[in-house]
C-alpha cells in the first residue's frame, strides 16, 4: 500500500474517532499533516507541489460553504478534506468526497425515516463517512477501476 494512503487512513481514523466521541478534532494533528504532505511529495517526487495545492481546493470549498451557512459544515471536516487532498491529489479526494457524501445522505435518510421530524436537529459526524469514502476510493483504485 502506498505511503500516502497509510498516512491518510491513519489520520482519518484518529479524526473520525474524535469526531464521534467529542464532536471536535485535534487541530494540531491536521496542521502538522499539511507540511508532512509537502515533505512526502518532495521526498518521493510522486506529485508536484502544485498538484498538492490543487488537492486542497475541495477543503477550501467546504470552508467557504461553512462560512456561508454559518458553520453547517464543521471546520474540522474542512481541514480533514484539505489534508486528504494534499496527500492524495484532486482526483482521489473528489472520489472520496463523493462516496462519503452518498454514504452520509443514505445515513441521514435512514435517520429521518426512523426518527421523523425529530431527526432534523440531529447532527451527523462527517469524518467517519469521509474515512469510509476514502477506503472505498482505495478499494476502487486497487481493483483497477
Amino acid at each position: 500500500m502506498r505511503t500516502e494512503y497509510i498516512l491518510t487512513l491513519t489520520f482519518l481514523a484518529i479524526y473520525a474517532v474524535t469526531d464521534v466521541k467529542r464532536r471536535t478534532v485535534f487541530w494540531p494533528l491536521g496542521a502538522a499533516m499539511l507540511p508532512a504532505a509537502l515533505l512526502l511529495h518532495l521526498v518521493f517526487r510522486d506529485m508536484a507541489w502544485q498538484a498538492m495545492l490543487l488537492g486542497m481546493v475541495p477543503g477550501g470549498v467546504m470552508a467557504l460553504i461553512s462560512l456561508l451557512t454559518g458553520g453547517a459544515v464543521g471546520a474540522g471536516d474542512c481541514l480533514a478534506a484539505a489534508v486528504c487532498g494534499s496527500m492524495l491529489g484532486l482526483d482521489r479526494i473528489i472520489t472520496a468526497l463523493t462516496f462519503s457524501m452518498i454514504l452520509a445522505c443514505v445515513s441521514a435518510a435512514f435517520l429521518l425515516i426512523k426518527k421523523g421530524r425529530k431527526a432534523h436537529k440531529d447532527q451527523l459526524p462527517y469524518l467517519p463517512f469521509l474515512l469510509a469514502g476514502q477506503i472505498l476510493c482505495l478499494l476502487l483504485e486497487y481493483r483497477g477501476g
